[in-house]
């Protein structure tokens, strides 16, 4: 049974009897096994370690929080399946998008440091994720190193991604999108699907909130790069047509961009 998404955004942060939505209300959660873990992050060999110690998978709703900022940090959580964002709210209410998780990545780093999440995490589609306890990180790691190393390489790679928004500010919103649609790219590749034909998981106000620009400037942008012949889009359905012409506008900034589309 999956999380259902509330009746409204509203309802969302104060209904606390909504299965999923908080730590203390019941969760619709399965059994999952160490093997299963392995082969979500990659692990080659994963599949053959014989460890006894099970884990639970955590099913999410589109719609859904997996948990709230502010909230207790208890554990990390590994897509399985479906995808994810990252929000962050400002003393102000504004919410903005931060990243999207999909197979394989990891969420509740923002929670290790202070012991409290920093940031929400919200289902874009039905979702499945492994909850794994920081005790039994710990475990795993000092039997089997290779597993670690997956997940510090994973770590990583979201402290990398967070690193690389910064970057963005000096770009024009073509180059932000040009970036964007490439991420995407690699990482439905790296899942085995094809990395010039996919379907973006977010909406395009997502896409504007995470970029730092408004929707109908990403709904411009993405026509702008149809125009130049480096994409075919049709509604979230992406086509890269010229993967060396997006790299090049990825890393255009502001002052040469407009003489790249002459």
């Amino acid at each position: 049974m999956f999380v259902m998404p509330p009746s409204s955004p509203t309802q969302a942060l104060f209904d606390r009897t909504l299965p999923g939505l908080w730590p203390d209300a019941p969760a619709a959660l399965s059994a999952s096994t160490f093997s299963d873990l392995c082969d979500v992050l990659g692990i080659a060999h994963g599949r053959h370690i014989e460890w006894s110690m099970q884990l639970s998978r955590q099913r999410v709703g589109a719609g859904c929080s997996l948990y709230q900022t502010g909230e207790p940090f208890r554990q990390f959580y590994v897509v399985r399946s479906g995808f994810m964002k990252s929000i962050t709210t400002d003393p102000s209410g504004n919410e903005r998008v931060v990243g999207f998780s999909l197979r394989g990545g990891l969420l509740g780093l923002d929670g290790l440091a202070y012991g409290r999440h920093m940031a929400s995490a919200v289902a874009l589609a039905d979702a499945e994720l492994i909850v794994l306890p920081l005790a039994t990180l710990h475990a795993a790691g000092r039997n089997y190193p290779d597993f670690a190393s997956s997940v510090y390489s994973a770590m990583s790679i979201e402290l990398a991604r967070t690193l690389a928004a910064t970057g963005r500010l000096g770009l024009t919103t073509r180059s932000r999108i040009a970036r964007l649609l490439l991420d995407m790219a690699d990482r439905f590749a790296a899942l085995g699907y094809s990395p010039s034909r996919f379907n973006l998981p977010m909406s395009r106000s997502d896409i504007a909130s995470y970029l730092g620009m408004a929707k109908a400037t990403v709904s411009r942008s993405l026509l702008e790069l149809e125009t130049l012949g480096l994409i075919r889009q049709d509604q979230r359905s992406i086509q890269i047509l010229d993967r060396q012409g997006l790299r090049r506008l990825k890393r255009m900034p502001r002052l040469i961009d407009d003489t790249f589309a002459k």
